[in-house]
């Protein structure tokens, strides 16, 4: 990537510091095959965290010279950011269904599953196994949880009159937290 930057291009990295699709992919094989859910959930626990969810490392790493495999020099002149970003993903009762159905064919869910050694019958019908963990985690949200939807679409609804459509943004509701790393580089 930085050799496609000119001197003073910026570079933007993410990476994920946690995510919420294994623990639901945990929860899920806990219903289909408890003792393998138990040696999975074992090996997280002992599995030494990675350094890619760790934004302070990332900084390092590209800016110190010969960081970066086969770079003999810092491939950034210096780091501008570098920080956490926390953001919740909110499932709306309604959408449970899709939402299981995206997970489950998203790119990279069946590697995981065969890294942690799920069988074809435990891979098989994902999408409802994803779907019944989800709704069990089912709240009740009095407040709007519209995610993206906020106070401007609250207030052209009111004025509009519309209160079926702010009353569509409450309701049972999944949360659910995932949290990444900015970073962001100068060359």
């Amino acid at each position: 990537m930085s050799r496609l930057l000119r001197r003073g291009g910026v570079a933007v990295i993410a990476t994920w510091r946690h995510t919420y699709l294994a623990p639901l992919l945990l929860a899920v094989l806990e219903r289909r095959n408890p003792s393998k859910a138990a040696t999975v959930a074992a090996a997280a626990a002992t599995a030494r965290p990675s350094p890619w969810s760790d934004a302070a490392w990332i900084a390092e790493l590209l800016v110190k010279p010969g960081a970066a495999v086969g770079a003999k020099r810092a491939l950034f002149a210096r780091v501008v950011e570098a920080r956490a970003s926390d953001k919740a993903v909110v499932v709306r009762e309604d959408e449970v269904r899709s939402f299981a159905e995206f997970l489950a064919a998203m790119p990279g869910v069946g590697r995981i599953l065969a890294m942690q050694g799920w069988t074809e019958a435990e891979r098989a019908d994902l999408a409802d196994g994803l779907e019944g963990v989800l709704r069990e985690r089912l709240e009740e949200k009095d407040e709007d949880v519209g995610g993206d939807v906020g106070e401007e679409e609250d207030a052209v609804d009111e004025k509009e009159g519309d209160k079926d459509a702010r009353a569509a943004r409450r309701g049972r509701v999944v949360v659910l937290e995932q949290s990444a790393n900015i970073v962001v580089a100068v060359k």
